[in-house]
């Protein structure tokens, strides 16, 4: 096996790699970076692949990256992810933007029957039969110089990459499915998708949906400010404030200074230093009524009219999955069901190929129902 690849370490080195694959249609894209002691990903090393070069670019070896931004971002020129998510989140938070035009394997893979949310490893042995090594899984990408086999495991994510997609294109080809991985892919696209939303920090916080609607205010309110703290200070959200920490808070809700030092879970430098900020935030949260608290905090439950109806859309979905040979969750997950049944059409399934394949018909089941 040629497992040869280029390290590119030099501005000049960079310039002239962008330069050859803006002359391609793709190339296969890897990140590696760390985030254990940040709030923002540290991006390390990129991972690049055309059909005749592997390059791993040293990002804490070269300060302008202005030639790469606008590959990134050139429209004739797709590149080629595996779970592209964190990647993404990383590029935008590097560069500025986001790269695009973009196709994700992993989406492809669920979209063509090859498995849903599957790893990169577990889709190479299943479409090439190639057992990646484990070795590297927890490099510090950070540490200089790195080493031949660190390299080459970093290389690997773009080496097979890059024979995958050809595979997964020729697939959807036939089974006339490009639009719907372009929509999807599309979708990830979006600098917005990676901004912190209120209900996203909330669930962030483990197990708080099993407390009462009023202690899961107090909760939300104490998320967001974490959230906020977190990013400010680029550091770990779990290092501002632990969950445990927010669970007590909103649970036994101090209203002084000696009472919030009592808190389990909370450092006392913290107590010190964020006190009158939390012991406001947790007095405010309580004053709320219950109007606003459903506002912010929408669990409206389903009638038995509703249930019907969710799960009469549930069949449909299933008979449709079946003959399609994907997953039904990946036309609509049950909480979009339940959206749709409550609040209205505002879904992926009321939009594109979803629309097309099932929410046309689903559309004019509840019209008659109604």
């Amino acid at each position: 096996m040629d497992d040869a690849f280029t390290l590119i370490d030099s501005a000049t080195a960079l310039q002239q790699l962008c330069q050859r694959l803006a002359t391609k249609q793709w190339f296969a894209i890897d990140t590696e970076f760390l985030r254990e002691k940040t709030y923002y990903p540290k991006l390390c090393l990129i991972q690049v692949a055309s059909d005749e070069e592997i390059a791993c670019i040293d990002l804490l070896a070269i300060d302008d990256l202005g030639c790469f931004k606008t590959l990134l971002t050139n429209p004739a020129v797709t590149k080629v992810f595996h779970s592209a998510s964190q990647d993404m989140e990383a590029l935008l938070h590097t560069l500025g933007q986001t790269p695009t035009p973009i196709f994700d394997t992993q989406i492809a893979a669920s979209l063509l029957g090859q498995g849903d949310q599957t790893g990169y490893a577990a889709l190479v042995e299943k479409l090439l039969q190639v057992q990646l090594p484990k070795s590297q899984t927890r490099t510090d990408w950070s540490r200089r110089p790195l080493s031949p086999e660190q390299l080459r495991y970093a290389a690997d994510d773009v080496r097979y990459l890059r024979q995958i997609y050809p595979l997964q294109m020729t697939r959807l080809a036939q089974q006339n499915r490009l639009d719907w991985v372009r929509e999807d892919c599309a979708m990830l696209e979006d600098p917005k998708k990676y901004q912190p939303q209120a209900s996203t920090v909330l669930r962030r916080v483990k197990g708080q949906h099993l407390l009462p609607i009023r202690q899961r205010a107090t909760i939300r309110e104490l998320a967001l400010w974490r959230e906020q703290q977190a990013e400010k200070r680029n550091l770990p959200r779990k290092w501002v404030l632990s969950d445990n920490a927010v669970l007590a808070l909103a649970q036994n809700p101090p209203a002084t200074a000696a009472e919030l030092r009592n808190i389990d879970n909370l450092p006392s430098k913290t107590a010190a230093r964020h006190g009158n900020e939390l012991l406001t935030l947790i007095h405010d949260s309580l004053s709320l009524d219950d109007a606003e608290i459903a506002r912010r905090i929408p669990q409206k439950k389903l009638t038995p009219e509703e249930t019907g109806k969710v799960k009469a859309v549930q069949k449909i979905l299933a008979e449709i999955a079946q003959a399609e040979n994907i997953n039904p969750s990946l036309i609509a997950s049950r909480k979009d069901i339940e959206h749709l049944i409550q609040i209205g059409n505002d879904i992926p399934l009321m939009r594109g190929w979803r629309y097309e394949l099932a929410g046309k018909r689903i559309e004019e089941m509840l019209a008659s129902e109604a």
